[in-house]
């Protein structure tokens, strides 16, 4: 039976954030194909402002509220709570106008929405399931921290209905901030009709590809450029796309141009749209994910969607869901074993097959299947 489903995030897809939470928008629109699904984001701007549309059946209400300019400590950060909660109920009312009152609320990363989640809950009586993907959680990371920020968590932990997270390693690290409940698992949702295999040039160097916000403390891109420098000494034609941007992006291109690779081995391509991305990654032999930490990341499933192998480190759910069927799994933070798994991909490349690689994808990523997935926990919940 359909249920009608909010989505509250603190992470979603907005003008100034078009990747931001993308993610939990794929979810919403996973969900949308057996349930009526709205969702509820707000974030800051030079004026307040609500925003409607409906797509891909999620029915969407982005609100904005007036930046605080001023730096004050705790003063600042209550007016930004008060202006965001107020925000929220706004995007609220006219939910309920257009759409009515939802059976079940899913909280997606819990703070700051969370507090909004609280009030609909007291306020409201109803009820609510988390969806978390902060690595804040992690030790690796270490920002689960700040009064405010583990007690709104806390709280709305312990009333919700379940937890859903990506990895056995998300919930074990929220657990040892003392965070129990039942926890369920989710993938994220990949587009398996846009990201598709494409036929290569047979001539061409071998292709790695990587996708991601470039920057070094998450993603590791020093290690990309000196692993391929290291490589490029023993007389291997390869090339590294790099696709992204971020404010690291210039000191990354330097380096590699004193190593002499930038244009020559690495090239830098910058932000890019969804459909270009898919290209990219269809078009390459192998994508490297070289993260010091992780959830579950889109891109990496995405390339095998694409019938790719990938070589990434053993981080979040990564473990969890790739064999070496699939691609080579490395240490964190290790050039040299980056540079060797380069190499042995390169050479045994035939040993991975395409269609095994993107039906493993298909069967349980693809948006279908998360729709099922996100079924049976909406009547777990409810």
């Amino acid at each position: 039976m359909s249920k009608h489903i909010l989505f509250v995030s603190s992470w979603y897809p907005s003008k100034g954030k078009k990747s931001h939470g993308i993610f939990f928008k794929r979810h919403a629109e996973a969900a949308a194909l057996l349930h009526q699904i709205s969702s509820i984001h707000v974030c800051s701007g030079s004026a307040y402002q609500i925003e409607v549309h409906e797509e891909q059946r999620v029915y969407s209400i982005i609100g904005t509220y007036k930046k605080v300019q001023h730096q004050i400590p705790i003063l600042s950060n209550i007016q930004k709570l008060l202006r965001s909660l107020h925000c929220f109920k706004q995007c609220y009312r006219t939910l309920i106008e257009q759409q009515g009152v939802p059976n079940l609320v899913l909280l997606n990363v819990i703070f700051p929405a969370g507090i909004f989640v609280l009030w609909l809950h007291y306020a409201k009586k109803i009820p609510f399931i988390i969806q978390e993907q902060w690595s804040g959680y992690y030790p690796e990371d270490g920002n689960y921290r700040g009064f405010l920020t583990k007690i709104i968590t806390s709280i709305c932990v312990k009333l919700s209905r379940l937890v859903i997270v990506v990895s056995n390693k998300l919930e074990q690290s929220m657990k040892q901030h003392g965070l129990h409940n039942q926890y369920k698992r989710i993938g994220n949702v990949v587009d398996t009709e846009l990201f598709v295999p494409i036929n290569k040039k047979i001539d061409s160097p071998f292709r790695f590809v990587h996708v991601s916000t470039v920057n070094d403390k998450e993603k590791n891109i020093t290690g990309i450029i000196n692993a391929a420098y290291k490589l490029s000494k023993e007389n291997v034609d390869f090339i590294i796309d790099i696709i992204g941007d971020g404010p690291e992006r210039e000191q990354f291109e330097q380096k590699s141009a004193l190593l002499g690779l930038n244009g020559k081995i690495i090239h830098f391509h910058g932000y890019q749209e969804p459909a270009a991305v898919a290209s990219f990654l269809g078009r390459s032999d192998c994508f490297i994910l070289n993260s010091n930490y992780e959830g579950l990341p889109c891109v990496l499933l995405e390339a095998m969607s694409c019938g790719i192998p990938v070589i990434s480190t053993r981080v979040g759910a990564v473990p969890e869901m790739m064999t070496d069927k699939q691609g080579i799994m490395i240490a964190v933070n290790d050039e040299q074993a980056l540079a060797y798994a380069m190499k042995q991909m390169m050479q045994n490349y035939h040993h991975y097959h395409s269609q095994e690689i993107r039906q493993h994808i298909v069967d349980h990523y693809s948006y279908p299947a998360i729709s099922r997935v996100f079924d049976r926990l909406f009547d777990e919940a409810l």
